[in-house]
């Protein structure tokens, strides 16, 4: 019912950013809105991880996209958190909230507020490593956030900007230069972008590639669907 045609992974290749945010948007808007179905989405990712032997799981999440069943943002925060608490001895668990770029701007503010509310919480201070900007690149660049993310600039927390997965290295630049980014989602222009690309090397900026969600969106070549030959070679 949600995926339709794109069940069939062959498909699920080089579909665009707009049809990959709408598949994905039902089943995470729709059933992450009450205590319960949160903290066992939690747990069971948790287990999961520790089947298969992970050592470090990072959780994202938009907490104020999970109140339409009554919680809070923060409310949202600590299911979260006291979820995660219970494998502090079996798991490193490090949370990072997300802020949409294709989402409303007053929602971009309330999760920078929520982090500043949060910051005298002890379980958060314990997991909280950073503030994300995630979504469609197309909706908002980098440099019209900048006033938007002083206040977490001025926080000192760690920050993590999605960019130049689908548009040009000009949002990776914007990224580092006006947002400060230490960490950048996807990168995959980075290399039409030469000196760009050892200004962030020279920074020790990280990468963070998603080679899955890369090929669902953008569409690259694997060889395990021969169909995708006529995509690029991936950019790792």
């Amino acid at each position: 019912i949600i995926f339709g045609e794109y069940a069939d992974e062959r498909k699920y290749c080089g579909i665009g950013i707009v049809f990959f945010l709408m598949i994905r948007r039902p089943p995470r808007s729709t059933l992450l809105q009450t205590r319960e179905i949160i903290s066992f989405t939690v747990s069971r990712l948790i287990e999961k991880s520790l089947k298969e032997n992970v050592t470090h799981i990072e959780i994202r999440c938009s907490p104020i996209n999970y109140t339409r069943g009554g919680l809070t943002g923060k409310g949202v925060l600590n299911v979260i958190l006291n979820s995660i608490e219970k494998y502090s001895d079996k798991i490193s668990v490090s949370l990072l909230i997300i802020a949409s770029r294709h989402g409303k701007m007053s929602d971009i503010y309330r999760h920078i507020e929520l982090v500043d509310e949060m910051k005298n919480d002890d379980l958060f201070t314990k997991y909280f490593r950073g503030f994300d900007l995630a979504g469609d690149e197309s909706k908002r660049n980098p440099a019209e956030l900048r006033n938007a993310f002083l206040a977490v600039m001025e926080s000192c927390s760690n920050i993590t900007i999605h960019a130049g997965e689908t548009v040009k290295a000009k949002n990776i630049w914007e990224a580092v230069y006006h947002l400060n980014a230490e960490r950048i989602g996807h990168g995959l222009t980075l290399e039409n972008d030469n000196s760009l690309m050892i200004k962030i090397l020279d920074r020790n900026i990280g990468i963070e590639m998603c080679p899955s969600s890369n090929f669902k969106i953008v569409g690259f070549r694997d060889n395990y669907y021969p169909e995708s030959g006529k995509y690029a070679e991936y950019p790792l």
